[in-house]
């Protein structure tokens, strides 16, 4: 939950099994789904997504290439970014 009663979505794979990098808020009053920025890069995440502060962070995996890093999204800003 990133807000009162909204759910950030983002990342995984399409039916085509490769990653994406689409990023989407779903709004569970309304029961809308409104397209956010997209990640810095395509990932398939391997944990669950910890919310600190106004940020929220995510251990993410390269599926093909098994690089991995932590990506964080800014909650404010609506703005991803790779810190690692």
């Amino acid at each position: 939950m990133v807000g009162k009663n909204q759910i950030l979505i983002f990342g995984g794979c399409d039916i085509d099994v490769k990653d994406v990098k689409w990023s989407y808020l779903l709004d569970l009053n309304d029961k809308t789904l409104i397209q956010k920025h997209d990640l810095k890069k395509s990932h398939v995440f391997i944990c669950s997504p910890l919310v600190y502060g106004n940020h929220v962070y995510v251990l993410g995996n390269e599926y093909y290439h098994k690089n991995k890093n932590i990506s964080r999204y800014n909650i404010k800003t609506d703005e991803w970014g790779i810190i690692f």
